[in-house]
């Protein structure tokens, strides 16, 4: 992984499996940690997962939704949110991953942290 500080709780969930060459389980469990992370901020449920809580947490009238923001800022960090896990976490949950290339792998972590 590069020298880009990422949140703490996504390195201590991704630098261990990029530690022992499992990069595929490092972009898994830092949208994981996301998705917790999201759900506790938001207030909401275990029932409410994945894209659903994403769309939820950052859509109209959302716990994190900054209504400072303009409507197209509101909607792109929905959309950014909701695109990143529905990319990174679900292909990871339900078929194997290959990144072939170390930096791919990096780049997925750090794309839902910046």
């Amino acid at each position: 992984m590069s020298a880009t500080r990422l949140h703490p709780i996504i390195e201590a969930e991704a630098r261990p499996q990029f530690l022992i060459s499992k990069p595929e389980q490092g972009v898994f469990m830092s949208m994981k940690a996301i998705e917790i992370r999201v759900r506790k901020l938001a207030g909401l449920g275990d029932e409410v997962i994945g894209v659903d809580l994403m769309n939820k947490a950052f859509g109209p009238a959302g716990p994190l939704t900054d209504t400072s923001a303009g409507q197209g800022e509101q909607d792109g960090t929905r959309a950014m949110f909701a695109g990143a896990y529905a990319v990174l976490r679900n292909p990871a949950g339900h078929r194997q991953v290959d990144y072939a290339d170390l930096s791919e792998a990096a780049e997925a972590i750090q794309t839902p942290a910046c």
